[in-house]
C-alpha cells in the first residue's frame, strides 16, 4: 500500500536494475565491481537499504495523506467516521514509528514489525469504506 509514484520506483529497480547488475557481475564485465556495490545497496533484508527505504517512503506518504484526509471524513456517515479514525490513527502512529526509529527507541530489527502494525489500520479503512463503495453510482 504505497503511493503510485513510490510503488513504481522499487518495481522499476527490481525489473530493470537488479537483472542488469546481476548480469554484469556474472559476466565479469568492466562494471562488475560497481554493479556488486549497487546490488548490496538494494538488499531488502536490511531496513536502511535503498530498496526498503523507497518502500517506507511510500508508507510515509500514505501517513501524510491519511492525516490530511481524516479531518474532512469526520463530517460524513458512520462509515466515513470509522475511516477517518483509522486513517488518522495510522498517520499519527506511522509518524511515531519514524520518531521512534530516529531517537533509537525502535531497534533496527523491529522497524518492519512496528511499521506493518501501524499499516494494518489501512485494512480497517478499506473494510469501513465498503458500504460507501457499494452504494456508489458513478459519475
Amino acid at each position: 500500500m504505497q503511493s503510485p509514484a513510490t510503488k513504481q520506483i522499487p518495481k522499476f529497480i527490481a525489473i530493470w536494475s537488479i537483472p542488469l547488475q546481476t548480469s554484469a557481475i556474472v559476466n565479469g564485465s568492466i562494471n562488475a565491481e560497481l554493479a556488486n556495490n549497487l546490488l548490496l545497496l538494494l538488499n531488502v533484508s536490511v531496513p536502511f537499504s535503498l530498496f526498503t527505504s523507497f518502500d517506507y517512503l511510500g508508507f510515509w506518504l500514505y501517513a501524510v495523506f491519511a492525516i490530511m484526509a481524516s479531518g474532512p471524513l469526520f463530517k460524513g456517515s458512520l462509515s466515513a467516521k470509522v475511516c477517518a479514525f483509522a486513517l488518522g490513527s495510522y498517520g499519527v502512529l506511522f509518524h511515531l514509528v519514524i520518531v521512534g526509529v530516529l531517537v533509537q527507541i525502535i531497534p533496527e530489527e523491529s522497524i518492519e514489525l512496528y511499521a506493518m502494525s501501524a499499516a494494518s489500520l489501512l485494512f480497517i479503512v478499506v473494510i469501513a469504506a465498503l458500504p460507501t463503495f457499494k452504494n456508489w453510482q458513478g459519475p
